[in-house]
């Protein structure tokens, strides 16, 4: 199979697999990855950020990304992770590395931070802890 062949071919699974989890429901969505049901097109990754909530799936992403996973999965949960819970600054692969791998608490300081500043946004003024 020549490159283009398999580029060809992985375009289309990628699209078929893209169209089949926008016909799911968030439900489904969560199914899947706790029953650890992803394809290896990369599309199910795609399909989570804006159809489930942090709540829903931070503890799955989590376990991925601290998982011996496949990289490039790891990569794209890592991606996932960041847009579903609105983190920027960070890289996928800053995430997903094997080495250093992620510690949960800085997922947890970083969904933290992302939390405080999305409250103080919706307050439309600082967050005063004390």
């Amino acid at each position: 199979m020549s490159y283009s062949d398999y580029q060809e071919h992985f375009d289309r699974m990628a699209g078929e697999l893209s169209a089949r989890y926008a016909a799911m429901t968030p439900e489904e969505l969560v199914r899947l990855l706790e029953e650890k049901r992803y394809d290896p097109f990369y599309q199910f990754w795609h399909a989570l950020p804006g159809r489930v909530t942090p709540r829903q799936v931070n503890h799955l992403l989590e376990e991925v990304l601290l998982s011996d996973e496949d990289s490039l999965h790891r990569y794209h949960c890592a991606a996932a992770y960041l847009a579903i819970n609105g983190l920027t600054g960070y890289e996928p692969a800053e995430l997903s590395a094997r080495e250093p791998r992620p510690a949960p608490e800085r997922l947890l300081a970083a969904f933290a931070e992302a939390m405080a500043a999305r409250w103080e946004r919706d307050r439309g003024g600082a967050h005063d802890p004390g």
